[in-house]
């Protein structure tokens, strides 16, 4: 998905996926794998006002748990210097 270069609204919504620790770091303490959760980050952008407050709208409906902003991107400069040593 490529994020608009310009002033956007979006939705911020987040995930916790469990994974299940492997044998090894049942039996064996320190090896293998523990169980823990991956949190995920979806960023869903719009342009269109009219489509961001209708899926606003379906996920307010729902209860669903999400952030609604406005989004206005800063652009980043950088400059290298090069210098040669006499």
């Amino acid at each position: 998905m490529k994020m608009p270069d310009t002033s956007h609204w979006a939705i911020i919504t987040t995930t916790n996926t469990y994974i299940p620790g492997d044998e090894r770091s049942r039996t064996n303490p320190g090896h293998g794998y523990p169980e823990h959760y991956v949190e995920s980050i979806n960023y869903e952008s719009f342009t269109d006002y009219d489509k961001f407050l209708a899926r606003v709208t379906q996920m307010s409906t729902r209860k669903e748990t999400f952030k609604a902003i406005l989004a206005n991107p800063i652009e980043v400069k950088t400059t290298v210097t090069v210098s040669v040593k006499q």
